[in-house]
């Protein structure tokens, strides 16, 4: 069961970011394509800049997701998880992959306005962090670590 965790968590990780460019190739840029209007240009001109800014936030987030599985897992030894203090450690994380939201969608906002659906591709970029990084942690942090995700405790108490 040990080896199932250590190798399924991270599969199981990278199978959120897999899930996550799916949609992102599917769902969200249909549901793109019908709710924003570029400023300037046409809408086939804005899909592909939001798809490589979106691209990139999956990718940040999966890559903090699977470095705070490494740390957690192999990093940072502790005995009880409560008297560790090490929550910390997954906020920043948080931020950190949070980062390429706000950048993305102030670089999205600047280079290429909307007119209407402004708030669609932020909302998008979040949505996609939360699929890469805050579930997978929530569901899939280590043993000592499975209680850090803001709230874990309520998800993760029957295993």
């Amino acid at each position: 069961m040990k080896l199932f965790k250590i190798i399924g968590f991270p599969l199981a990780i990278t199978g959120f970011a897999l899930g996550c460019m799916i949609l992102l190739f599917f769902a969200e840029e249909i549901w793109v394509y019908n709710m924003v209007n570029p400023l300037s240009g046409t809408i086939e001109q804005w899909i592909p800049e939001f798809k490589k800014y979106a691209i990139y936030g999956i990718i940040g987030a999966w890559l903090c997701a699977m470095i705070w599985y490494a740390a957690a897992q192999w990093g940072m030894k502790v005995n009880k998880f409560s008297e560790a203090g090490k929550r910390y450690v997954w906020w920043l994380f948080t931020v950190l992959a949070l980062l390429p939201v706000v950048i993305f969608s102030i670089i999205q906002a600047i280079k290429s306005p909307l007119q209407e659906g402004l708030v669609f591709p932020p909302l998008i970029y979040f949505l996609n962090f939360i699929i890469t990084f805050y579930l997978p942690t929530l569901f899939f942090s280590p043993s000592s670590f499975k209680y850090a995700p803001v709230p874990a405790k309520f998800f993760r108490r029957w295993w």
